[in-house]
């Protein structure tokens, strides 16, 4: 379990990744090291057929992983750990296992600097303690050269992957190592988006149908089935325009309709509230001629001279007005969420069509960093509503807080 606090360093960043940064630690891999070379000659001279193809970081650490758990068992007082090997290397000899703890240096003073952590780790995540990290393979490019031993550590916080940088650089299986905080491209940001959305969906999203849309399109992206995922993450965004139209009409959305209708359909409706108003007459100027052929009485002149002016300045005001609407796109929605919007519907409909596009790994977490700017936009928006006012000044005042 992670912590409340680590929840809300994720949560922080979901919401504005820009403004908050993750910290990011790449390093090259080196193959050609004691611990990698020693679990290669063991795998081969055992079990050929389960050798992988490559020894990774996430491996080395499931590695010292076993060793601190079986350290903490016996200073429990316990004499064999119940805590089974890696998978990887569970047709390997106790004893041949056991001797790979000597290619950690320090593994002592490694494991009483963090002996407060416990480590878990579910495929390129890593959960230390009550923090979160992720880790990835990615090809690093230099002088036009791509170099796919390079791997990139990203977390909320640094000092989590110091700790990992310091694990495995006991074994001296990485070097060429660099750590900054990184705010963009954008591209390197949304990296972890999925894993980092998994770790808090249910403190995230507030209905099971997204809740549930979101772990089938989660598990699509670790398929590696990209279109199914986007498809899913469309499914989410019409969910949540669906949630916003009954909100603020406090009515159904028509039936069949899909992302773009209902999008169309609110956007056309509050224009309608802002344009279709009671048309204001321009003021008769002809009754005081009237009155002034027939009556001298000055003070009811007066009054209706002013009555009439007032009527006169409505309606110029009136004139103004509706030349500033036909340039004024009245929208619930900032520019920013529009743009998203688009976005969204062209990914939806690139699937829907079956364009024939290839979708890959960027293209569903592009989809879900667009889809998380709407919903985070919508549960900010929704919780400064007062709901018990009527519709149509709530929905204005909506439209006003974008300016605001």
């Amino acid at each position: 379990m992670i912590s409340i606090e680590e929840k809300e360093r994720i949560l922080k960043f979901i919401k504005k990744p820009i403004k908050t940064g993750i910290w990011e630690t790449i390093f090259e891999w080196n193959n050609n090291n004691e611990i990698v070379l020693e679990i290669f000659r063991v795998l081969r001279t055992t079990h050929y057929d389960v050798a992988p193809i490559i020894i990774t970081p996430i491996m080395i650490l499931e590695i010292f992983n076993f060793f601190v758990q079986e350290k903490r068992m016996r200073e429990d007082g316990y004499f064999l750990a119940i805590f089974a090997k890696p998978n990887f290397l569970k047709h390997i000899d106790d004893n041949v296992f056991k001797n790979l703890k000597n290619n950690f240096e320090n593994f002592d003073e490694i494991y009483n600097s963090m002996k407060m952590y416990e480590i878990s780790i579910y495929n390129n995540n890593i959960i230390m303690g009550e923090e979160y990290v992720n880790i990835l393979q990615q090809p690093y490019y230099s002088n036009s050269r791509s170099y796919n031993n390079m791997f990139i550590i990203l977390s909320t916080n640094k000092r989590i992957s110091d700790y990992i940088k310091i694990i495995l650089e006991s074994v001296q299986c990485i070097t060429n190592t660099k750590q900054r905080l990184v705010r963009s491209p954008q591209t390197k940001l949304i990296n972890p988006i999925f894993d980092f959305t998994k770790f808090i969906s249910y403190n995230l999203f507030t209905d099971w149908e997204n809740t549930r849309y979101f772990d089938e399109a989660y598990n699509l992206y670790y398929q590696r089935k990209y279109d199914n995922s986007i498809s899913y993450i469309g499914k989410m965004t019409e969910s949540l325009l669906t949630n916003i139209y009954e909100s603020l009409f406090q009515e159904h959305v028509p039936d069949g309709f899909a992302i773009g209708q209902i999008q169309n359909s609110l956007q056309s409706r509050v224009r309608d509230i802002y344009n279709n108003k009671k048309n204001i007459e321009s003021a008769n100027f002809e009754e005081i001629r009237e009155h002034c052929k027939n009556n001298m009485d000055v003070i009811p002149l007066i009054h209706q001279i002013t009555t009439l002016l007032k009527e006169e300045q409505k309606y110029r005001d009136s004139l103004l007005l509706k030349n500033q609407n036909k340039n004024t796109e009245y929208s619930i929605f900032p520019k920013y969420i529009l743009i998203n919007l688009k976005k969204i519907l062209n990914y939806r409909n690139a699937v829907s069509h079956n364009s024939g596009r290839f979708f890959n790994q960027n293209d569903c977490q592009k989809m879900l960093f667009y889809f998380l700017s709407v919903h985070n936009w919508w549960q900010e928006t929704y919780d400064k509503i007062d709901w018990t006012g009527d519709k149509i000044e709530i929905i204005k005042k909506i439209v006003e807080s974008k300016s605001s």
